[in-house]
């Protein structure tokens, strides 16, 4: 899970709520883009340009779906 401030990670202090918390991984991810690579899914995004289509050629390969 990532913010404006970028994953969601235990050890972070800065924009972490106890809501959010909930959600922190051990993980040495800490970009958006770091976190999009090899993922299957993306869902959401609250702030326009932050993803781009580099990040999304670095997601994970449809299986069983041909590219248009």
């Amino acid at each position: 899970m990532v913010d404006t401030k970028g994953v969601i990670h235990e050890g972070r202090a800065e924009g972490i709520n106890p809501y959010k918390a909930r959600f922190a991984q051990k993980t040495g991810l800490r970009t958006l883009e770091e976190g999009l690579g090899g993922a299957d899914v993306f869902v959401g995004l609250s702030v326009k340009g932050s993803l781009t289509p580099e990040m999304l050629r670095g997601m994970a390969a449809r299986r069983g779906i041909d590219p248009p």
